[in-house]
Order: C-alpha cells, then structure tokens, then sequence
C-alpha cells in the first residue's frame, strides 16, 4: 500500500509515491540522480510561484526515511534526503547567478537564460525550457521581494534588483 505525496512543482498535479512497509519512494520526476527536473513557469501551470512549490515540496519528502528510491529518469539511488539537499543547493546557486547578472542591468528572461544556459539552447524547446525555468527563478526572487519587473511600453518586461 503507498502513500500519495503531492508535490506540486515540475507540474502542479506531480504526486509521489511512498510504502512504509519498506520504505520504497516512487519519485516519478520529483527528485532525479543526476539532473534537476524543468521547473517552469508556463501559461498552463495554475499555481504562481512553481519554483517555491518545488523547493516545498522537495523539504516535504526530504525527511522520509526511504531505503531506495526510484525515479522517472535514471538509475535507482539511495540517500534521498543528500540528493534534496543537492538540488536546493543548486537552485541557490542558480538565484546567486541571476542576481549577480541583474546586478550588472536589467534583463528581460530570454536574456538571462542565454547567459545562465550557453551552449545548451540548441532547440526551439531547450529554449523555452531554460526560459520557462528562468522565469520561475525570477518570479520566485521577485516574490521574495528581491527582483521587481519593469513593463517596457513595447510589452517587454524587463527584470532588475530592488
């Protein structure tokens, strides 16, 4: 029998699975071994802040005591909660970027994600990935209240430190 964990974040409906009986997670593409799953904000995710969701939701499974867990890309692995800490780690580190490229001016998201992913903008959907997921990093930050936005009479938003 398992539990249902919902963990809003990749999408909005995200679940995961978890049996006490021995501890086995189904993290599905909540927690991955080796890269971070696309936390984007996109026009179809309902919920505002899908960055803050995610790193909620990554504190919620990080205290469950799983022997192994199993994800939806890649190998089983084991220390669950060194792989949550990993990940946050890595979301920090990706605020730091931003802010110190804000720093330099005020940047509009397509800007930023050239800068924060290089080489890797390869596709039209690497692009609006990095994108979406850049915009999720601003749109966390600006909540926290370190990033506002800036409507340019054009339609473009550009995005500077407070």
């Amino acid at each position: 029998r398992y539990r249902v964990i919902w963990t809003p974040g990749h999408s909005d409906g995200h679940i995961c699975l978890y049996r006490e009986r021995d501890d086995v997670f189904l993290a599905a593409d909540h927690v991955l071994p080796r890269i971070t799953p696309n936390v984007g904000l996109y026009s179809e995710y309902d919920r505002k802040n899908p960055l803050g969701d995610y790193l909620d939701s990554l504190r919620k499974v990080s205290t469950l005591p799983a022997s192994i867990v199993l994800p939806g890309h890649g190998e089983p692995f084991k220390d669950l909660a060194g792989r949550v800490e990993e990940i946050i780690e890595h979301h920090e580190e990706r605020e730091l970027q931003i802010m110190n490229l804000l720093d330099e001016k005020p940047q509009n998201a397509y800007q930023l994600a050239e800068k924060l992913f290089g080489q890797r903008l390869k596709s039209n959907e690497s692009r609006r990935m990095a994108v979406a997921e850049t915009l999720s990093h601003l749109e966390y930050l600006r909540i926290d209240g370190q990033v506002e936005q800036h409507k340019m009479m054009d339609g473009l938003i550009l995005y500077a430190l407070v």
